[in-house]
């Protein structure tokens, strides 16, 4: 095994816990890591198109040791609920819904591709509940 094989085995070797939030009538699928840990801050994990929470499980490891974490699957995709209707404005919702119930005040969001849009409405419509916003790999254009 190489030096990135071991350390994804490490990662893959830590369990999250698995739970869900409702969100405007839809069980949302999280997967949390040092949850319990209340006087750090919070870092919520949002996944690109077609993707989902468990796409994170290889990076939230490395930062549960300096934060909560909680890597979300938006409604529709993952083991979340699914809706009749999709909007990024509600997968927004969703971001700070999940954020509120871990008790993240205000949170820090990582976002990748398809979730860095909702990330920023949900940013400018409750700048309050989030504190830093991330974008990996977004066109905004």
């Amino acid at each position: 095994m190489n030096a990135l094989d071991d350390w994804l085995k490490r990662q893959w070797a830590v369990t999250p816990e698995a739970f869900s939030v409702m969100v405007e009538g839809a069980a949302i699928a999280c997967r949390g890591w040092n949850l319990g840990a209340v006087d750090l801050p919070g870092i919520v994990l949002v996944h690109g198109f077609r993707a989902h929470a468990r796409g994170w499980d290889h990076i939230a490891p490395s930062l549960a040791g300096r934060f909560r974490v909680v890597a979300l699957s938006l409604s529709g995709m993952g083991d979340s609920a699914r809706r009749g209707h999709y909007s990024r404005g509600q997968f927004g919702r969703e971001i700070t819904g999940v954020a509120q119930a871990c008790g993240f005040d205000p949170a820090i969001v990582i976002a990748h591709s398809f979730g860095a849009v909702p990330a920023l409405l949900a940013a400018s419509a409750q700048a309050g509940d989030i504190s830093r916003l991330i974008v990996i790999d977004c066109g905004l254009a």
